[in-house]
């Protein structure tokens, strides 16, 4: 190798987002490439048989490579694909998608062109960002603690903020020493900050009276509030009957981009009005690992009751507040773990949602599912290795066959790819 690296030819794009190569029988990662690119790498450290590579120079580039529109690209560990128009970074994140299901999973679903982002950058409406010893804000380096800081020649703000965000990391820019991590949340009513210290600070009432200025309607320092309310709401729906506001608290977990959030959760509700048609009014659906009941709440006037189960604190706190504010008298907000509840429930189910983390579905909860046969499951995923592995458990072990499966771009420019399958119940008589 020499001192500008190794030429490597790129073959595919995989789970993470980087390219993977081969050489002298090693697997080689690497960052910020596309399929049938030559480039040269330079090797770092190897774990058994991969080798993380870093990107030192492009050889013969994609026609589908395009110029950067942020400095940091390649040292920032924020975006993915950044280096490629949209409609190709789709197109990879669906290749992604399938190669996983196949190669976990031993499955080839019917998969559904993907739902782009309405906007796929300037879109996140929550981040959690680092801060240094010098009081600078970012996001870790590449493969390590190391934070870059949003700043230098060129820089712009972040490609994935909104940009009330980017306003905020600029006016605070070089005044948070002492704090290690910042989060901004913002609404479509509020915008609250957090920040989080290892050690005991002293007030700091200029830094707060910065904030707000900045129409900061919520402080809080170490998950404590310094001043104005911890949490934000989001609308959804603009006809009458459906629109639907819900709370999030500073800490409880809630989709970055609430535009593709809706839009799932409309098609969501497409698939069990068509499935369960008129009966659905007398069938229960069960929203597993609900958070704040963003599912549940908007489908619980098409069934009969709606079970929504989160084990989540201030998730819980937030549903069972936003059940009381749309309005709803058929959702039942369960505080505790899918496993838990399905153990004690003793009804049946026509629908069931799942929309678990990244870690996917407890093997007890499948178990679970299968013995409650509910004719139709709808699995929200952020993770695709565990996704395949749990659809293709349902499906040898469960009695479900896979209907389809779709991404919904929820994460723009990211290498995070999340998706909606559909299963349905195979009759007792076919199995």
């Amino acid at each position: 190798m020499t001192e500008s690296g190794e030429q490597v030819v790129i073959e595919k794009i995989v789970q993470g987002g980087a390219g993977l190569a081969r050489a002298d029988g090693m697997v080689i990662l690497v960052p910020g490439v596309l399929p049938g690119e030559t480039v040269r790498v330079r090797r770092g450290e190897a774990r058994h048989g991969v080798t993380r590579g870093e990107l030192a120079g492009v050889i013969h580039p994609s026609p589908r490579r395009v110029k950067p529109s942020c400095p940091l690209f390649l040292s920032c560990g924020g975006c993915g694909f950044l280096h490629t128009d949209y409609a190709n970074e789709l197109e990879l994140k669906q290749q992604v998608l399938a190669e996983t299901l196949e190669r976990v999973g031993k499955l080839k679903p019917r998969i559904l062109p993907p739902v782009p982002a309405l906007a796929p950058e300037g879109y996140r409406a929550f981040v959690q960002l680092k801060i240094d010893a010098a009081g600078k804000i970012g996001l870790f380096r590449r493969d390590s603690h190391d934070v870059v800081p949003f700043e230098g020649a060129g820089f712009e703000g972040c490609r994935l903020q909104r940009p009330r965000l980017n306003c905020a990391v600029e006016m605070l820019q070089g005044r948070l020493a002492g704090y290690q991590v910042v989060k901004f949340r913002e609404g479509d009513v509020g915008f609250v900050v957090n920040l989080t210290a290892e050690s005991p600070l002293p007030p700091n009432p200029a830094l707060f009276d910065s904030l707000r200025d900045l129409k900061v309607t919520g402080l809080l320092v170490n998950d404590r509030p310094v001043f104005g309310s911890p949490e934000v709401l989001y609308i959804y729906g603009e006809a009458p009957g459906s629109i639907y506001r819900f709370r999030v608290s500073h800490d409880a977990f809630f989709q970055p981009d609430p535009s593709v959030v809706q839009r799932l959760a409309d098609r969501v509700a497409e698939i069990i009005t068509a499935e369960t048609g008129d009966n659905r009014l007398n069938e229960n659906l069960l929203d597993l690992y609900a958070g704040v009941g963003t599912f549940g709440i908007q489908l619980a006037r098409k069934m009969l009751g709606v079970y929504c189960v989160e084990i989540g604190e201030s998730a819980v706190r937030d549903l069972e507040q936003n059940v009381s504010e749309n309005h709803v008298t058929n959702v039942a907000p369960y505080r505790g773990t899918a496993k838990s509840f399905l153990k004690r429930f003793r009804g049946t189910a026509g629908a069931i949602i799942v929309d678990p983390p990244r870690a996917g579905i407890e093997v007890e909860v499948r178990r679970a599912i299968e013995k409650l046969s509910a004719p139709l499951l709808c699995y929200v995923s952020c993770h695709p290795a565990t996704l395949a592995r749990d659809l293709a458990d349902l499906v040898m072990a469960g009695g479900y066959e896979i209907d389809s499966v779709q991404l919904f771009d929820q994460f723009g420019r990211t290498h995070h790819i999340e998706s909606l399958s559909v299963l349905k119940k195979i009759p007792a008589a076919q199995t």
